[in-house]
């Protein structure tokens, strides 16, 4: 054989093993957290538990989302009382908490929840940044993080927006939240028009120091720093408090602003503390918000970067998800104005990538805008809801055959309630599963999968996909009766798919 050859295959394999031990010491290694107890499951397998019950902190209720990142796994858990905390395992073998300025250290404001129809183990305050829904994933190299703001429901409950945090190993930065984009700070010294007698819905909020132009701060958020003062009966006075407002005008020292504290009412914007009952929110608790006073600090947020991507009703993000090259992310718990989806190619600038609530709203043919006669809505009787979202929330992502899925919630109302599916074709996302996703009302493409007569029993959300078997998989809520799996060969929106 010839020598010349010999040598450089020589060569090139010590090459080739000196850059994967180069590779190999750049990854860092994997160290289990510590088997603290063992659970022997019916089919012989083995199952350890590995950290204190709620990390040492009962109110930990739930983990929301679990993530290997740099060799570590992360846990970020909902705490309705001290607020979200975020743990990782050490080199160890142990779990350490982490500990981020501006994000796991803002947690001091509340709202207040009173018993309402058919929910009276409620009175009680919970921490504005629970994180009822969140999600982890890695990206670009860097792990991003999403904390939910506010509360299940179609009031506000306290929300300010879902927020995204990224780590790169060393530092985190915030993507959209708070301390990202506050464009302008100061005290209110005087206000006006905060009654609902006095014809005009909005109110005047004065900081006389501020030197604004004209409109400038139009269909920006101004958020104010309350406390409650007891007068609604709540049991902790004094608790802080966030009042919201959408900031409809301004002068150069004054602020319009528009209370929207209820998702599709129009409403009074009113300063003192209040008790909010939402009649069409059956089985949720009222609401407590704190009142607004002269003397109160406030924030003035603009944009997109803004918590919520601007919007105070963009509560959390369930999904993240990864498609060709970009990152993907579902809306949920919006009320207001519907989901949405939004994507990424670099991680800081973000657009929607779907109409709100898939343009599927409560009174209106999504295939052509055109208003549906209550005779003719799929619900009837329901009127009063047209013109609101079908879906206040996407679930889930799935993949299959190369593209993305995602479920979209039903709600009561004229277009009908129970489970949406939908599907990313190109820069699209085509309905598969709807009421109006084709002219018969026969087929487990109708929404609920054709199981939605009534709320209670309607297959109510597409939430958890999978991949298997050659097929798409989807795990189906249902609020009784026990939920369901199903699963499609073809993905598409035929009749018998």
């Amino acid at each position: 054989m010839d020598v010349t050859y010999l040598k450089r295959m020589f060569f090139t394999g010590a090459v080739l093993l000196a850059c994967l031990l180069c590779f190999g010491s750049q990854i860092p290694a994997q160290t289990p957290p510590t088997e603290l107890e063992t659970f022997i499951a019916d089919d012989g397998s083995v199952w350890q538990r590995v950290n204190a019950p709620g990390f040492g902190n009962p109110e930990n209720r739930s983990i929301v989302v679990l993530h290997p990142y740099l060799g570590r796994l992360y846990a970020v858990t909902r705490n309705d009382d001290t607020g979200f905390e975020i743990w990782r395992t050490t080199p160890a073998g142990t779990w350490e908490q982490v500990s981020v300025p501006g994000l796991t250290d803002k947690k001091n404001y509340y709202g207040y929840l009173r018993p309402g129809l058919l929910a009276d183990k409620y009175n009680t305050k919970f921490n504005v940044r629970n994180n009822q829904w969140g999600d982890m994933i890695e990206f670009q190299g860097k792990l991003y993080l999403a904390v939910t703001s506010g509360y299940q429901g179609a009031q506000l409950y306290g929300s300010i927006g879902v927020e995204i945090w990224r780590y790169d190993g060393a530092v985190w930065e915030p993507v959209m939240a708070e301390a990202q984009d506050i464009d302008e700070t100061g005290f209110i010294t005087a206000i006006s028009g905060c009654t609902a007698a006095d014809g005009d819905s909005t109110a005047t909020l004065t900081d006389a120091s501020k030197t604004w132009g004209w409109g400038e701060l139009e269909g920006c958020l101004l958020r104010v720093e309350a406390a409650y003062d007891n007068s609604t009966g709540v049991t902790d006075p004094g608790v802080q408090g966030l009042r919201v407002f959408d900031i409809v005008y301004n002068s150069p020292d004054t602020l319009w602003v528009q209370q929207n504290e209820f998702a599709g009412m129009d409403e009074d914007t009113v300063c003192s503390e209040q008790r909010l009952r939402l009649p069409a929110d059956y089985g949720r608790p009222d609401s407590v918000i704190a009142p607004v006073k002269a003397g109160d600090s406030y924030s003035i947020a603009c944009g997109i970067d803004d918590v919520g991507f601007g919007e105070m009703w963009n509560k959390t993000i369930v999904d993240f998800e990864l498609h060709n090259g970009e990152m993907y992310a579902t809306i949920g718990l919006n009320y207001e104005d519907g989901s949405r989806i939004w994507k990424t190619s670099d991680g800081t600038t973000w657009v929607p990538t779907s109409d709100y609530s898939f343009g599927n709203f409560h009174g209106t043919n999504p295939l052509d805008g055109t208003p549906i006669d209550d005779a003719d809505c799929p619900v009837q009787g329901l009127s009063a809801r047209n013109g609101n979202p079908v879906s206040s929330s996407t679930t889930n992502f799935g993949k299959f055959n190369n593209t993305l899925f995602t479920g979209g919630t039903g709600s009561s109302g004229c277009n009908g309630r129970g489970a949406r599916v939908f599907r990313l074709d190109g820069d699209e996302w085509t309905t598969i599963v709807d009421y109006f996703v084709d002219e018969n009302t026969t087929g487990t493409n109708e929404n609920g999968f054709s199981v939605n007569d009534s709320f209670l029993t309607a297959n109510f959300q597409a939430w958890s996909y999978a991949e298997y078997d050659d097929r798409l998989f989807v795990s189906v809520i249902r609020l009784t009766e026990g939920n369901r799996v199903m699963y499609t060969e073809t993905g598409s929106a035929d009749d018998g798919a």
